[in-house]
Formats: structure tokens, C-alpha cells, sequence
């Protein structure tokens, strides 16, 4: 895999527009031999999965990621691999920093060798929380240089601040000198869609940033609803999907189920069962600009 301008090609060399749903596999691990055909059989061409690096939940040891990417591998599917315990880092006690789940990375390097067709390498989710934004630069172009003095090759994805929102545009500002730290050159910029973007408007004005300055992004996460600040919040899923569409920009939904309260909505099957789907489910896997209609498969996977 690799980038070009602001997209994704696969190991063939052809555009490639993910097409996938998030999993949180480190709070389910034993669901997983299920998970990843049901999700195959909607379409998707990739699968975002929550990993942990041990701080918070039970680590996912070698063997357990060897499993999960041999059923990438299996049904065709990019592996989109995500450290999830930074999530918030700067207000959750439990929360690592980019360079901690980089660690993470480098212990893992001699499972991640050799798949550079189909596994992306999302360094840590949400990295940063409301506060400290200004640090988010660093620590990302920080954690990229590391990787890559590894000789970790594969494409490399980063998450946005503010709970991967960017509500303040700090990735905005400083995408060019995230991407410009990769000397590979082959880094995503990701974007989780929730509760700052409920209308078209919002959606629009930022993507419209990276497709006007030829700037790889993804959205990395988003829902229909989002419980915040003391309620459930509208997100304007049509938009995402149809502009998405528009400019062939990646998409992954949040998430396939396990949801905790109060995000239950966001489960798009019932308790794993892909025969079960929810509204939201459905929404994303058959309806306009969803799963069935825009998915291609990648190629070129081993």
C-alpha cells in the first residue's frame, strides 16, 4: 500500500477508497471468528480493529494479532490496526501517549513484517483530548519518525485531535507538517465525525480543506448520534457518506457491536449476530452511498 497526492493505492497500484466498519476487537477477542466474515459478507473492503497495548485492557499479544491479520488476509479485508489507549491522553488517567503506542508498534514489528499489501498502521487512537492541542503536532510527527527509524514500512495513519474530532482545526493547520515527517511518504490523516458535524455544512467545510490542498484524509470513525454533553447529539451521516462519495474520500462507521452505555445506538448488529442488523446498520450497509454501492475490494492482498 501507498499514497498518492490525497489517495490510497493498493498493492496493485490502483485507487483504493476504504469502505469499512470498526471493530473493537480488544473488548471481544473471543467473537472473532464470526466478526470478520460478517463483516466481509457486507461488502466492506476494511476493517478497523481496536487493539491494547495493556495499559487499560488486556493486551493483544502477539499471537492474537497474528490471528487477526491472517483473517484480514482470509476474507480480503485492509487491515486498519489501531492502538487504542490513547484515546483522551491529556485528561483520562489511563490514557498512553503516541510514542508509548508506538513502543507498542515496535514490539510488534516481527508481525507486521510482510504484510504491507493490506495492513495500515493506525498509531493510537484520538491522541489527544480538549486540551493541549498545541502538543498534538509534535507528539504525531514525533511518533511517525519513530516508526519509520524502525523500518516499519507500511502506510501509516494518524487520528486527529480533540477525540479525533479536529473541532479546532488543529490537523488542518498542521496536516503539511504531519505528512511532511513520514520520509516514506505514506501517511493518512483521520478524522472521527460525531457530534461537531450535524449538517452538511460542517462535513462540507472540512473535507472540502484536504480535497482542495490534495491532502490524504479518511474518516476514521463517525455515527449517526453521539451521546455527549449530556445528551444524544445529531451527526449527519447522509452527508459524510455522500460527500465521501463525491471525493472518494475513505470511510470506517462506528462500530460493528459491543457498544457501552450510553453509545449502544452506534452497535450496527445485535450482540455480534450479523444476521442481526440495527437501523444504523442497515443505514450503512444498504443504504445510499453505504457498503453495497460504493465498496470496491483492494487487490494485490497476499
Amino acid at each position: 500500500l501507498r499514497t498518492e497526492g490525497r489517495f490510497l493505492l493498493d498493492a496493485n497500484g490502483n485507487r483504493l477508497v476504504l469502505r469499512g466498519i470498526n471493530h473493537g476487537h480488544a473488548w471481544g477477542p473471543q467473537r472473532a471468528d464470526t466478526v470478520f466474515q460478517d463483516i466481509a459478507a457486507t461488502g466492506a473492503n476494511s476493517i478497523r480493529v481496536v487493539l491494547s497495548s495493556g495499559q487499560r485492557w488486556n493486551k493483544t499479544e502477539a499471537s492474537d494479532l497474528q490471528a487477526v491479520i491472517s483473517r484480514c488476509r482470509n476474507h480480503q479485508l485492509i487491515c486498519v490496526l489501531e492502538v487504542h489507549e490513547t484515546t483522551g491522553f491529556g485528561s483520562h488517567s489511563q490514557a498512553i501517549s503516541l510514542d508509548a503506542a508506538a513502543d507498542y508498534w515496535l514490539e510488534m514489528a516481527w508481525v507486521l513484517d510482510g504484510t504491507e499489501s493490506f495492513v495500515i498502521v493506525n498509531i493510537g487512537n484520538e491522541p489527544r483530548d480538549f486540551n493541549n492541542q498545541d502538543q498534538w503536532t509534535s507528539e504525531t510527527t514525533n511518533a511517525i519518525r519513530k516508526l519509520r527509524n524502525a523500518q516499519i514500512d507500511h502506510v501509516l495513519m494518524v487520528d486527529g485531535p480533540d477525540w479525533g474530532q479536529d473541532s479546532r482545526n488543529t490537523m488542518q493547520a498542521n496536516a503539511q507538517t504531519v505528512l511532511n515527517a513520514d520520509s516514506q511518504g505514506d501517511t493518512v490523516l483521520s478524522v472521527h465525525m460525531y457530534q461537531h458535524y450535524p449538517n452538511d455544512a460542517a462535513v462540507r467545510g472540512y473535507l472540502d480543506f484536504y480535497v482542495n490542498n490534495n491532502l490524504p484524509i479518511v474518516v476514521g470513525e463517525f455515527g449517526d448520534s453521539h451521546f455527549a454533553d449530556g445528551g444524544l447529539q445529531a451527526v449527519d451521516e447522509d452527508a459524510i457518506l455522500a460527500i465521501a462519495q463525491q471525493h472518494q474520500i475513505g470511510w470506517m462507521a462506528w462500530s460493528w457491536s459491543g457498544n457501552a452505555s450510553p453509545n449502544t445506538q452506534l452497535d450496527m448488529v445485535r450482540d455480534y449476530d450479523g444476521n442481526q442488523l440495527t437501523g444504523w446498520g442497515n443505514r450503512v450497509i444498504n443504504g445510499t452511498n453505504g457498503l453495497r454501492q460504493t465498496s470496491r475490494l483492494a487487490q494485490g492482498i497476499g
